[in-house]
């Protein structure tokens, strides 16, 4: 299984789960989230 992106991981989860794409309010929250969690773990 290769490794995705946290961020394409999550679109796919969000995708399967809520059967449609997210919104542009929905995408810039996750990124921020994702971005975040980077900056804390470098």
């Amino acid at each position: 299984m290769e490794s995705l992106d946290p961020y394409d991981a999550f679109v796919t989860f969000f995708q399967e789960m809520n059967g449609r794409a997210m919104t542009e309010d929905e995408d810039n929250v996750i990124r921020t989230v994702i971005n975040g969690e980077k900056e804390v773990a470098e």
